[in-house]
């Protein structure tokens, strides 16, 4: 199984994130990921593409309703080309507060992804054929014209191919996740979803294209919460895993694990005090259901139920305010502690020493 880590990017100061990245790297992680909640990732991936040298470089996820296929193109090859061929590109259709915000309306993202993919991949074939094109369709249309910066140019491209994994957690989009892409990208894809959803929709898919589903990466964000004090750690992932729980885009899952009432109370909680409410109304229950947290042998563990089922463990440390940046990044160098080459011990689950960027 690969290991993961996200950057801490929500309380965490842009210029500190590549030497996490670093850290990250020389742990010997497989993977590390930045998500788009204002900062933009490919920025985020590319700093850290110089200061690292090994781990793959993920965007978990990048919005496409706001961007053109075309733009988001480049922008994944010019952090491929400085990182040597390491990016991963993670793709969803947006984030409500984002997309709202820049006035798009993710209207029918099932066949949104669908179509931006295949353009994503056009646009790549475009820039590294050097010829006039483009392409037409529902949400975008391009029209590359001969001459530059196209024509004669092109552009300096480390893989026309870089792997694209899909955010899904609903059984049509995990489908085209298994009919279009190299991965799935999930938040709380625990054991029992992965087995229970997420295997059978991206069968149905690879099917559907003469692929095979062991061809596809699964990756999961698990928010992970790592303190010799046990209650510390706890304290940390409610406020994370309640503010995640409490967002009607999980229902689906938190039905899945059979927390309803749990989500119930959160959110009347929440209705009633306000967020401050995360850090006591968000029960044991939701925590352990929907988190990796607790002190470093607990969560070695716990990560061992994902072993064989979820190819690719994304930890995720817990960083919405009102937790400091000083606790996340405290946060995140457990992580790295507890599964990186200084937790090496004897069987015990950690990052791998072998890596594959697909």
């Amino acid at each position: 199984m690969k290991l993961g880590i996200s950057l801490p990017i929500y309380n965490t100061p842009l210029a500190e994130l590549p030497a996490m990245a670093t850290m990250a790297d020389d742990a010997g992680f497989d993977s590390v990921w930045s998500y788009e909640v204002y900062a933009n990732p490919y920025t985020v991936l590319a700093t850290a593409a110089l200061a690292t040298s090994n781990i793959a470089l993920g965007t978990g996820l990048a919005t496409a309703s706001t961007r053109h296929p075309m733009h988001t193109a480049n922008q994944a090859a010019d952090v491929d080309q400085l990182s040597n061929g390491r990016m991963l590109l993670g793709l969803g259709a947006g984030d409500p507060e984002l997309t709202v915000a820049a006035g798009a309306n993710p209207r029918k993202p099932l066949s949104l992804m669908s179509e931006y993919i295949d353009q994503i991949r056009l646009s790549w074939d475009l820039m590294a054929s050097r010829e006039p094109g483009g392409y037409s369709g529902e949400f975008f249309t391009s029209t590359v014209l001969p001459g530059p910066p196209v024509g004669p140019f092109g552009r300096l491209m480390d893989r026309t191919r870089i792997p694209i994994y899909l955010a899904a957690l609903r059984p049509k989009m995990l489908q085209l996740a298994g009919e279009k892409t190299e991965g799935a990208l999930g938040c709380f894809y625990t054991p029992g979803f992965t087995t229970d959803v997420v295997l059978p929709n991206l069968e149905i898919g690879a099917a559907r294209a003469g692929r095979s589903v062991d061809d596809i990466d699964i990756v999961s964000y698990m928010i992970c919460s790592i303190h010799e004090d046990r209650d510390e750690a706890y304290r940390r992932a409610r406020i994370h895993v309640g503010t995640y729980a409490a967002w009607p885009g999980f229902d689906f899952i938190v039905a899945h694990e059979g927390l309803q009432d749990d989500q119930a109370a959160l959110r009347q909680a929440v209705f009633t005090q306000g967020m401050a409410a995360l850090e006591t109304a968000t029960s044991d229950r939701l925590v352990d259901g929907l988190s990796l947290s607790g002190t470093p042998d607990e969560v070695r563990e716990k990560a061992r139920a994902f072993e064989g089922i979820v190819p690719h463990l994304l930890l995720h440390p817990p960083a919405i305010p009102p937790l400091r940046a000083a606790e996340s990044r405290e946060s995140f160098e457990a992580i790295l502690t507890t599964f990186g080459h200084a937790g090496r011990s004897g069987g015990e689950l950690s990052a791998s020493a072998g890596r594959s960027h697909r």
